[in-house]
């Protein structure tokens, strides 16, 4: 009362339940997933323990730092990492696939999304990223398409020789081995294919022999 005597208490209740489940439900992101938040001008205000791991040797934490300093360019279209963040800027999501930092030896390929965080007035607020490690599999699958250029590219190749080898032979000359070595898949194909040249050849002189 106005003399300080207590005179009886107020008991406030609140309801945690939303609070507690975002709260479950961003400790779960972190646990699986990349997650770098910075204001609308780019400049990072937090990132959780797996964005701070990929910065080995560069820096315990990312605040301070700008996005376009930690990501590189969208690596899925070329398209630079500036005018992403412009098109964020105005309100829409940008998924790709990213370097995180560039050039560095800790860098690494990133998978994600830069998602605007809209605020009460309809402007954009901060800009929130979350995306998984993709290194590996970004590696094993350019190895894939590495294997898959080659094997095309010896294919066409074994393709054109015999086709050749075969045009002569069906014009009638029967000097048409192959002479060039094909790729050690096909090696065999090769030799295949004059062993039957060779053999036609005996058979013509043996005829030949025998007509004289």
């Amino acid at each position: 009362d106005a003399e300080g005597a207590r005179i009886g208490a107020v008991v406030e209740w609140a309801d945690r339940t939303q609070a507690q489940r975002n709260a479950v439900l961003i400790k779960t992101i972190d646990s699986n997933q990349i997650r770098v938040e910075s204001d609308a001008e780019g400049l990072i205000h937090d990132a959780n323990d797996l964005a701070c791991g990929v910065s080995a040797g560069v820096g315990d934490s990312l605040a301070g730092q700008r996005v376009e300093e930690i990501f590189g360019d969208n690596l899925v279209d070329n398209q630079p990492i500036g005018a992403l963040l412009r098109r964020v800027r105005e309100g829409a999501p940008v998924h790709g696939r990213f370097e995180m930092h560039p050039g560095q030896a800790t860098a690494r390929i990133i998978e994600g999304s830069f998602t605007p965080v809209i605020g009460p007035d309809r402007a954009v607020q901060s800009i929130l990223f979350l995306g998984a490690d993709v290194t590996e599999a970004d590696a094993r699958m350019r190895a894939a398409e590495a294997e898959r250029s080659r094997v095309a590219v010896e294919q066409k190749e074994v393709v054109e020789a015999l086709g050749i080898a075969l045009t002569d032979l069906a014009g009638g000359d029967l000097n048409s081995d192959i002479g060039r070595e094909f790729p050690p898949a096909y090696e065999k194909l090769r030799a295949d294919f004059n062993a039957a040249v060779s053999a036609l050849r005996e058979a013509m002189r043996a005829v030949m022999q025998n007509a004289e």
